[in-house]
């Protein structure tokens, strides 16, 4: 099955106003569920939320947000490091502004 994983970097004054997502996929050989831990080298994400594209016929899983710059100022050179920490992991950056993090 395949699951794409998305990750949020938050690095504004707060949760809404300055994010970055980043996404890997997956084939899962299950169905992922929330609390699966996602292992791969040097990188390792917890599942928070799962959902499931009927038309598309995949599942989208939400990680923790990763909110080490939260309310802090962040240069672009330090964020720009900390995407390329991600993207040496396998993650890629979504440049649509269409991603919105689930509802709790």
């Amino acid at each position: 099955m395949e699951a794409e994983i998305i990750k949020c970097i938050a690095y504004g004054p707060t949760n809404q106003e300055e994010n970055l997502f980043l996404h890997r996929s997956f084939e899962l050989p299950f169905a992922p569920f929330v609390g699966l831990k996602l292992h791969q080298g040097n990188w390792t994400e917890e599942v928070e939320s799962v959902e499931w594209d009927v038309d598309e016929q995949f599942f989208t899983c939400w990680t923790e947000s990763d909110e080490t710059y939260l309310g802090q100022f962040v240069d672009e050179e330090t964020l720009r490091a900390l995407v390329a920490s991600y993207t040496a992991e396998g993650w890629e950056v979504d440049t649509s502004d269409e991603e919105a993090a689930p509802e709790d």
